[in-house]
């Protein structure tokens, strides 16, 4: 949380402070089984709808972490 307080002091944009941490692999762990690009693409379409609805549900800024698993 220093570093949103100091990102805040900043003037950097909320959108940008506020963003959830993303894990160091990336979109690869949250797929199980084989990765490929189309179940990436697939991953990250289904991300996004999550993501924007919790943004439209008021969620987002009140959850450390959310994700989609690609089972």
């Amino acid at each position: 949380d220093e570093v949103r307080r100091v990102g805040r002091e900043l003037g950097l944009a909320e959108a940008f402070v506020g963003r959830h941490p993303f894990p160091g692999p990336g979109l690869a762990v949250r797929i199980i089984g084989e990765v490929t690009a189309e179940r990436v693409e697939l991953l990250q379409e289904a991300d996004k709808i999550f993501i924007d609805e919790l943004r439209a549900a008021d969620l987002y800024d009140r959850t450390a972490q959310a994700f989609v698993v690609l089972l």
